[in-house]
């Protein structure tokens, strides 16, 4: 704890006091996070290390359950406050296929599926090589959808291509970002430190010097 400093006189009056050093916490609850990126579908979680964060949802799909999945970045910034981003969105069909929407995305189709597709065929419809995990960017999902007798080996329902080509609207963000920063009017010079991820949110330590009570 921090020693007191009066301003004033004792004889006459107290106009307030200076706290030499001032700790605290600031804290940041997943709930209220998860309000704040409402129009996804991506929810924030404690990541499966400490004091990460991860991205994670759900999402039906001609009846399959896809996994929405995306990484998380929380950092400082100016000692004052705190960004939290989620980055590289994608949408995941276990077993079946990776897709990754927006700019610089495409498809990966896992080596199960390709194993039972027609590769000559599917290669020419796309206009990319088959290789299991492979980014398949360009019009390769587009491909998929209008050739469907080529999902058919791998039991790929059409109606799943044609809900990826959809969740190009901004229906599951690419990327998301939130920030917060500490009111610029408030006394003393007062910032962030450690940060601590929790089962409930995010912790922030926060320490100041010379922060004035009173008037």
């Amino acid at each position: 704890m921090g020693s007191i400093r009066i301003v004033g006189s004792l004889s006459s009056s107290v106009k307030g006091a200076v706290l030499s050093r001032v700790r605290g916490d600031v804290f940041l609850s997943f709930d209220d996070l998860n309000r704040e990126v409402g129009v996804s579908r991506v929810r924030l979680a404690p990541g499966r290390q400490p004091n990460t964060v991860q991205a994670k949802g759900g999402l039906p799909m001609a009846g399959k359950k896809a996994e929405i999945r995306g990484r998380a970045h929380l950092e400082r910034t100016g000692g004052r406050g705190l960004a939290l981003s989620v980055e590289d969105t994608r949408i995941v069909i276990p077993g079946l296929l990776t897709y990754t929407p927006g700019k610089g995305g495409g498809l990966q189709l896992t080596a199960p599926t390709i194993n039972k597709m027609d590769e000559r065929e599917t290669e020419q419809a796309t206009g990319r090589p088959l290789v299991p995990g492979r980014l398949m960017k360009g019009g390769a999902l587009d491909a998929l959808a209008d050739h469907p007798a080529l999902l058919e080996p791998a039991g790929i329902d059409p109606s799943l291509i044609e809900g990826l080509r959809k969740l190009r609207e901004p229906k599951v963000a690419q990327k998301m970002e939130f920030s917060a920063q500490l009111p610029k009017n408030m006394p003393g010079d007062l910032r962030l430190q450690d940060i601590t991820v929790t089962t409930e949110g995010i912790r922030a330590q926060l320490s100041g010097r010379d922060v004035r009570l009173g008037t």
